[in-house]
């Protein structure tokens, strides 16, 4: 027995398809020129790894929010905007490890980041600060 699709099928299932294909980008929403601009599409972006660039300035209201940077490159682009962090949390902000990297550049030359502890560098793994100024009003801004 032979079964046929009809047309209206076939465009409901490619429709579909082309949704499901898109998510991953849906669920960035990033700005036109492709900065982060919530929290959530911070940390969904660093634990992606690769190039991650703010659309403004963001400010991380849970002061036990970290991220671990392990086995893989992070490039962060301040892009002029300021990544704050509220609180006095032994947590490192950025904890770096095993092979893990974190670059923070600025290419609009007046980022920063605040934050208590915010920069955890373990072994085998690089930080390279190439712009942006990085503050920390309780500890060592750099562990």
């Amino acid at each position: 027995m032979k079964r046929i699709v009809s047309k209206k099928g076939l465009a409901l299932l490619v429709a579909a398809l082309l949704v499901f294909a898109l998510l991953p980008g849906a669920a960035l929403a990033i700005t036109a020129d492709g900065g982060v601009e919530t929290v959530d599409e911070l940390t969904s972006a660093i634990n992606a790894g690769g190039n991650v660039k703010l659309g403004t300035n963001i400010e991380i209201t849970n002061e036990n929010l970290g991220y671990k940077i392990s086995g893989k490159p992070v490039v962060l682009d301040l892009n002029g905007f300021a990544l704050t962090r509220a609180g006095t949390t032994q947590t490192a902000l950025f904890q770096i490890s095993n092979g893990g990297s974190l670059t923070i550049t600025d290419s609009k030359g007046t980022g920063s980041i605040t934050s208590s502890y915010p920069v955890d560098l373990r072994s085998n793994s690089t930080f390279v600060l190439n712009g942006g100024a990085i503050t920390s009003p309780k500890g060592a801004a750099i562990d």
